[in-house]
């Protein structure tokens, strides 16, 4: 999965304390994300459990892909940085 840099910064600060937090803290605080924000109780905590979330923006990831010889690159979501292209002839 690749993350878009501007989505993250509402992970972040919980990101940092995770670690420090029992399972039973881990799930208080995403059943009181699911509350204030929305989603689902999984998706936080999918969200917020890796210790390492790289996330990039959308030229960084194009240009891996015209390094990698992609042509016709098109983005087809702002936030969850979906590209497709082609590759070869024609």
């Amino acid at each position: 999965m690749v993350y878009h840099k501007d989505t993250q910064k509402e992970y972040e600060a919980d990101r940092e304390r995770w670690a420090l937090k029992s399972l039973d803290e881990k799930i208080n605080l995403c059943e009181e994300k699911v509350r204030t924000v929305g989603g689902t109780v999984h998706g936080w905590f999918d969200a917020l459990n890796p210790r390492y979330n790289h996330s990039f923006t959308v030229p960084e990831v194009t240009k891996w892909f015209e390094e990698d010889g992609f042509t016709k690159i098109k983005v087809t979501s702002k936030y969850n940085i979906n590209i497709n292209g082609w590759r070869g002839q024609g």
